[in-house]
């Protein structure tokens, strides 16, 4: 038997990154023995701590110096491939990552970043600049789907290095069994009675949360005890936080129920098993981690045409409607709530069979596992030079970490981008 090299993944402590890692760990232990690496100014996600109890809160970025305990960490453990995940808002933190990975290459360490955004998306072109001095040090990248593959390339020189695809899998580790969906009812407040429509994750500008609430008294008028539960945060989109307040008291506010702020994993099952129905009205999308809680816990969902899994989607799982069409979105829920619970259960689990089938993790792991074999990429920069100026641009306003609190984020993205 051939002996399982060590992989070190770097994550972050919680959210999407975290979650996404948790899932990948048992199928990626079928060739490897992983060691985990996070951020450690936020507490490690319970999800991610339970998959893998020795996860190492090393990185702290008020002490450039824990740079060089994560460089002995993978040292003492013999890693010669380090797997990191970011997203497009990496810029923040840009100068210790470039530091942190220069003295992974500077050790002859492989560095495979898998991005977790894409590049397209309408409120991420500040950020590119940064990413792309981050992206400059990796030796290969993973990404969400081929559509990431001329994306990334029109972003950022990728020279000979490969670019993998890694299908975002469903997130069923979630699913632990404590809820039941009237209990997970009576947990978040909500009515016994009626159909639950739920919006979850990050409030971000291309969600369409404006267009959900434009659509929502009219799927009130054609099912009068319809509930809206939006489970979302504020941290991108403040300016979202009095126009909800405000829609509670408005028309919409009829059967809309909202919870504010970040959402932690222990309670994102009962969220999903108190809904009938997951709204994704997004106006743009590259990987959705929410269409993969919905998959997981076997609800049916309705998306617009900016997710490339709509074909798939339409009429199997959930319904389709165009982007922005607020009318159009109110009868796709409409119809979805006037199947019985038993249509809607066997269209949830239509969507999760697709998912295992086409997504799975094991799919994620041999594309990481694929991208970890190879040369490194020789044009990247390397050696004390390459350290010295990235930990000094840790100084500048684009590199400047957040605090704690600023950093904190709700359950949604990836990724990303949820």
């Amino acid at each position: 038997m051939t002996p399982r090299a060590p992989l070190l993944f770097v994550t972050s402590p919680n959210g999407g990154l975290a979650h996404y890692v948790a899932h990948l760990l048992d199928p990626v232990s079928e060739w490897a023995r992983p060691h985990v690496v996070t951020w450690g100014d936020d507490p490690v996600d319970d999800l991610l701590a339970a998959r893998h109890p020795d996860v190492a809160p090393l990185l702290d970025p008020a002490r450039a110096s824990s740079i060089r305990d994560v460089a002995a960490f993978a040292r003492m453990r013999g890693v010669q491939a380090v797997n990191v995940h970011v997203a497009v808002r990496a810029a923040r933190y840009s100068g210790m990552l470039s530091a942190l990975l220069d003295e992974f290459r500077r050790r002859s360490v492989r560095v495979i970043l898998t991005l977790h955004d894409g590049t397209g998306a309408p409120d991420r072109e500040a950020a590119l600049p940064a990413l792309r001095r981050v992206c400059a040090r990796a030796d290969a990248f993973i990404v969400g789907h081929e559509m990431e593959r001329p994306r990334l390339a029109a972003a950022l020189p990728l020279g000979s290095r490969p670019v993998v695809v890694a299908p975002h899998g469903p997130y069923t580790l979630f699913d632990r069994r404590r809820f039941d969906p009237r209990s997970a009812r009576r947990a978040l407040g909500l009515p016994e009675a009626g159909p639950v429509v739920l919006f979850f994750g990050s409030a971000r500008p291309w969600k369409g949360l404006d267009v959900l609430l434009e659509a929502w008294p009219i799927v009130r008028r054609r099912v009068p005890d319809a509930i809206l539960c939006v489970v979302s945060g504020m941290h991108y989109a403040p300016e979202w936080e009095g126009r909800l307040r405000s829609a509670t008291t408005g028309g919409a506010g009829d059967g809309l129920q909202v919870r504010l702020g970040y959402a932690p994993s222990s309670s994102v099952e009962a969220c999903f098993r108190a809904a009938d129905v997951v709204a994704l009205p997004y106006l743009w999308s590259s990987q959705s981690g929410v269409l993969n809680l919905a998959r997981a816990f076997h609800r049916p969902v309705v998306v617009t045409h900016a997710f490339r899994e709509a074909p798939e989607i339409d009429g199997v799982s959930g319904r389709v409607v165009p982007v922005g069409d607020a009318s159009a979105l109110a009868g796709a829920l409409a119809e979805l709530l006037g199947l019985s619970s038993l249509e809607r259960v066997v269209l949830g689990l239509r969507g999760l069979r697709l998912a295992q089938e086409l997504r799975g993790w094991d799919r994620g792991a041999a594309a990481l596992h694929e991208a970890s074999a190879g040369p490194r990429y020789r044009a990247a920069p390397t050696g004390a030079a390459g350290v010295a100026v990235a930990a000094g641009a840790l100084s500048a306003p684009a590199a400047r970490m957040p605090s704690s609190s600023q950093r904190k984020r709700p359950s949604s993205s990836s990724c990303a981008s949820r």
